[in-house]
């Protein structure tokens, strides 16, 4: 089960893609990642949720690797719900755990929880962010493995922004 987070977000806190428009739905978490870059897998990764104008899903995937503490995520992490809460943040603007180079990784596959729905645009942004040892074994107490196994590629094609 994944972590989500609900909040009281900024006006126009969307996704634009090329034409493709959505606005934020939700945030989660899932430990360890649910995507590899050249095979590696990291500790954490948080999923945003948009819902395009023509009713599509994207996710945008930002992958988190063990270092500095994470000032964004600080609010977040002292206030974790038990699985399969929702945790309400006012005033959270999610984009402040986005890096400031927002290149990608695209390719099109399914939700990664239940019902694992099909036609899903995902971007994983090439740039990490940074989570401290300690906020992770706090995510990790309460969820010690949230992650769907990593998926074959199959006949994807994985696209790579500039």
């Amino acid at each position: 089960m994944a972590t989500r987070c609900k909040s009281i977000l900024r006006p126009g806190t969307r996704l634009k893609v090329g034409e493709d428009v959505g606005h934020l739905l939700q945030f989660h978490f899932h430990t360890p990642s649910e995507e590899s870059v050249n095979g590696v897998r990291y500790p954490l990764v948080a999923h945003f949720v948009h819902k395009g104008f023509d009713g599509k899903l994207s996710v945008v995937a930002l992958l988190f690797k063990e270092g500095r503490r994470n000032q964004a995520l600080a609010p977040m992490f002292t206030a974790l719900p038990t699985e399969g809460k929702l945790l309400a943040l006012a005033n959270m603007n999610p984009g402040e755990l986005l890096p400031a180079d927002h290149s990608y990784f695209k390719f099109m596959g399914s939700l990664t929880t239940p019902p694992c729905s099909d036609g899903v645009r995902w971007q994983v942004l090439k740039q990490t962010a940074e989570i401290s040892k300690q906020q992770l074994s706090a995510f990790r107490k309460l969820y010690t493995m949230n992650a769907r196994p990593i998926q074959p590629l199959n006949s994807r094609v994985v696209e790579v922004s500039d």
